[in-house]
């Protein structure tokens, strides 16, 4: 890590940001310093987010890098760990899978069935095994 003086400032307030090495030409990344402390909220109702349900449709939902993200939040609740702030935190704010407070995230330990909007957005096959493996879900009365 190498420490940079902001261009176009005076020279006796200018302040030095901190960059990640990149290769020549592409911009200097942020460094994600902020950390956060994870609260796992337990609940008996949805479905765990180990499951491979969660991995399979609401990855295709919501993006595979938000259901890593959720997995390791997760895990990082169970284990009483501090994280940084995860690259897809807004996704998971949306879903409702995550509720910031402060330097606390509040991570959920299941996951609902994927809503009919966001349903509706998987490509017509997984649709159809959505379909039947809810139905295989579902005890017979």
């Amino acid at each position: 890590m190498e420490m940079r003086e902001l261009e176009g400032t005076d020279t006796t307030t200018r302040p030095l940001v901190a960059h990640r090495a990149t290769p020549s030409g592409s911009r200097p990344l942020p460094l994600r310093t902020q950390r956060y402390g994870l609260v796992l909220l337990r609940t008996d109702r949805g479905i765990p987010v180990q499951d491979p349900y969660v991995r399979r449709y609401w990855a295709s939902a919501i993006g595979q890098g938000a259901v890593a993200d959720l997995l390791r939040l997760t895990a990082g609740a169970r284990a009483g760990k501090t994280t940084f702030r995860p690259r897809c935190l807004r996704s998971l704010i949306a879903a409702r899978f995550v509720f910031p407070h402060g330097t606390t995230l509040a991570v959920v330990d299941r996951v609902p069935r994927l809503p009919d909007h966001l349903l509706a957005r998987l490509p017509l096959s997984l649709r159809t095994d959505h379909s039947s493996h809810i139905l295989s879900d579902e005890p017979t009365g």
